[in-house]
Formats: structure tokens, C-alpha cells, sequence
């Protein structure tokens, strides 16, 4: 996110549960409006992918995606905290071992496959601010 957004650059250095959250609350308070709740993903979309290794291979049709998916989510703390480097990033390790994953088409089916349970467990902020959109 740019630095111009607010709490982006009051949360640098924050750890990143803490830097989403702390970004979320300064757009709340920047926009004041009870239906505004923003969702900050931690880092890109494919970090929710981490949270369904199998039927990523199955997809796939190799199961040494699984194995770096779930060694890389092992290494990381947890699917939402998967990054590193631009080269390093969710998708691109997806990609090294799987060469025809596509992120339009491949990821958006993982994730429905693999159902809101798996994620909300697997992915705790994404799971809190799915719980307060059902809360509606």
C-alpha cells in the first residue's frame, strides 16, 4: 500500500497481524461510517491458497505442491503470513512448483473447494472479518 494511506506509515515495523489491523483501524477512523470495515489482506491473494496444500495438488496433480505449501506455511507461522521477498511472494512459489498455475483460474477454484471452514481456521484475519460480514 502506498505510504499516503492512512496507518500505513504509523505501522511500519509493526508485526503483521498487528500492521493489517492497525491500518484497518486508521481507515475506520478516517472514513467514519459504521458500514465501512475494511479488509487489509496481509500479504497477496494466494496466501489464503497455503491454507488448502491437498487439493492444490490435487489440482495440480503433484503432490510436492502440497509439501512446499505446507513446509512454507510451517516456516511462516501460519497461510496468511506466507511472504518474503517479490520473488519469494505466495504466487511465486506456487508457480516454481506448479509452472501452470494460474492465479485467475487455479486459485479462486482452490479456494472454493477447499470451503469457508478451512479458511477461517487457516486463516485467522481473513476469518475474523468473514465472521463480521455474517454478523450483518
Amino acid at each position: 500500500l502506498p505510504r499516503e494511506v492512512p496507518g500505513v506509515a504509523a505501522s511500519a515495523g509493526l508485526a503483521p497481524y498487528e500492521r493489517v489491523s492497525s491500518i484497518e483501524r486508521a481507515l475506520i477512523e478516517r472514513f467514519e461510517d459504521p458500514r465501512f470495515r475494511p479488509y487489509i489482506q496481509l500479504h497477496e491473494f494466494e496466501a489464503l491458497v497455503y491454507a488448502a496444500p491437498d487439493i492444490a495438488a490435487e489440482r495440480s496433480g503433484d503432490l510436492t505442491v502440497a509439501t512446499m505449501m505446507r513446509k512454507a506455511v510451517a516456516r511462516a507461522g501460519g497461510a496468511e503470513l506466507v511472504n518474503e521477498r517479490p520473488t519469494t511472494a505466495p504466487s511465486k512459489r506456487i508457480q516454481k512448483a506448479w509452472p501452470g498455475y494460474l492465479k485467475s483460474i487455479d486459485g479462486p477454484a482452490i479456494l472454493a473447494e477447499s470451503g469457508l471452514d478451512r479458511l477461517r481456521s487457516s486463516c485467522p484475519h481473513f476469518g475474523e472479518w468473514l465472521t463480521w460480514l455474517e454478523s450483518l
